[in-house]
C-alpha cells in the first residue's frame, strides 16, 4: 500500500521537474545565446575587458505554438500558460494542482490507516486471522457473524464457502463489534475513493488548463495572423450572440 501511494507522487514530481524545465527552457535559450553574443563581438572587436553588466533585452514578438503550449498543460496544469508568459494563471493551475495532489495524499493515508484499524479490530474482536486474506473475505466478515454462518447462508450455495479450519475462522464477540467494524471499514473505502476521486480532478485540471493555454496562445497569435505589412494588420471583432449582435473590422497599426 506504501508503494501504491509513493508511486502517483513520485510520477508527479518528475513530471513536474521535466516540464517546467521545457517551458523555463526556451527562455533560458535566448539569455545563453544572448551571452554567446556578448563575448564573440568582444573577441572580434579585440577587447579583453568583456562587460558582463547586461540586462535581458526585451523579448521579441513571435508566434508561440499552440500544441506545444497544450501539451505542456497537459503534462503539468500551468506550464502551457508559462510557456504563454501568463505566470499569473500557470500559478493558479499549478497551485490547484498541488493541493489535489495533497488531497490524494491526506485522504490516501487516512484510508491506510483505518484499513489497519480495522484488521486489528476484526484479529481483536473476531478472532481472525487476517494474514493473507483479499477484500472479499473482509467485506463478508461485515455482514455475518461468523465463518459458519457465512458458509451456511452463502457460501455453500454459491460454492464459494470457506474451509473449516482455523485459518479461514472468524466469530464476532458481539452484534455491536460487528457494526463498529462495518463503520471503520465504509470509513476507510470512502477515504481511499475520495484519493481516486483526485486523481479524476488532478485530470480535470489538465483539460481546463489545456483548453485554456489553446485559447491564450490563439489571442497571443491573433494579432500576427491578421499582420498585413510594416505593423498594420486587421482586428477582427465579433459577438454573435445576445440581444445585440455585431461585427467589426478594424484596420489597425502598431506603433512601438
Amino acid at each position: 500500500m506504501r508503494m501504491k501511494l509513493l508511486l502517483p507522487l513520485a510520477a508527479f514530481f518528475l513530471i513536474t521537474t521535466l516540464v517546467l524545465g521545457v517551458a523555463y527552457g526556451e527562455e533560458n535559450t535566448s539569455v545563453s545565446s544572448m551571452m554567446a553574443s556578448e563575448i564573440n563581438s568582444a573577441k572580434s572587436d579585440g577587447d579583453t575587458g568583456i562587460d558582463f553588466n547586461w540586462s535581458k533585452p526585451a523579448e521579441k514578438s513571435g508566434k508561440k505554438s499552440g500544441l506545444k503550449a497544450g501539451f505542456l498543460s497537459l503534462m503539468l496544469p500551468g506550464a502551457g500558460e508559462y510557456y504563454l508568459g501568463n505566470k499569473s494563471k500557470a500559478a493558479v493551475f499549478l497551485g490547484a494542482e498541488a493541493v489535489i495532489w495533497s488531497g490524494y495524499l491526506a485522504f490516501h493515508t487516512y484510508g491506510g490507516w483505518l484499513e489497519d484499524d480495522y484488521k486489528s479490530y476484526a484479529a481483536e474482536h473476531a478472532d481472525a486471522n487476517i494474514s493473507g486474506k483479499d477484500s472479499k473475505f473482509f467485506d463478508r466478515m461485515q455482514f455475518y457473524e461468523s465463518r459458519d454462518w457465512y458458509n451456511e447462508i452463502e457460501g455453500l450455495r454459491y460454492g464459494e464457502a470457506y474451509p473449516y479450519t482455523d485459518f479461514y475462522y472468524w466469530q464476532w464477540d458481539s452484534q455491536v463489534s460487528r457494526m463498529k467494524y462495518r463503520e471503520i471499514r465504509n470509513n476507510s473505502k470512502s477515504a481511499f475513493r475520495n484519493a481516486t476521486f483526485m486523481i479524476g480532478v488532478s485530470v480535470l485540471n489538465r483539460v481546463v488548463s489545456f483548453v485554456d493555454a489553446l485559447r491564450l496562445a490563439k489571442k497571443l497569435n491573433k494579432a500576427e495572423n491578421f499582420e498585413i505589412f510594416g505593423g498594420w494588420r486587421f482586428d477582427y471583432n465579433a459577438s454573435p450572440f445576445g440581444s445585440n449582435p455585431r461585427a467589426s473590422v478594424k484596420l489597425v497599426k502598431t506603433i512601438n
